[in-house]
């Protein structure tokens, strides 16, 4: 993992690195070795009012050609950590035909 700046991807040239602030978190790198990697951070959320949750990430996945289930993925996971329960999650796999905001870049590579 490092701290990244402003800027854009060096894989996908047009996406930046940073879409609030001056720092973003780039998990993972451009090795070709089969690993996984977990980044979290943790959020006191008020108990009054109508509280939310937002956050934002953008996968720079390569596309195999494998089935789903050997596909890259990336996960999104919301816990709560006091009651101990699981309050979102979603998988995004590399070309997913499911999710419509897959963006090709380098000729689909």
């Amino acid at each position: 993992m490092t701290v990244v700046g402003t800027g854009f991807d060096p894989i996908a040239t047009d996406l930046p690195t940073t879409l609030f602030g001056k720092y973003a978190l780039r998990v993972n790198d451009e090795d070709n070795r089969y690993h996984r990697t977990l980044a979290f951070q943790k959020a006191r959320i008020p108990s009054t009012g109508k509280a939310q949750l937002k956050f934002n990430c953008a996968a720079v996945l390569e596309d195999p050609q494998h089935g789903p289930e050997d596909q890259p993925f990336v996960e999104g996971v919301v816990f709560n950590a006091t009651k101990g329960t699981q309050l979102y999650f979603k998988r995004f796999y590399a070309s997913d035909p499911a999710f419509p905001g897959w963006k090709e870049s380098q000729g689909g590579a």
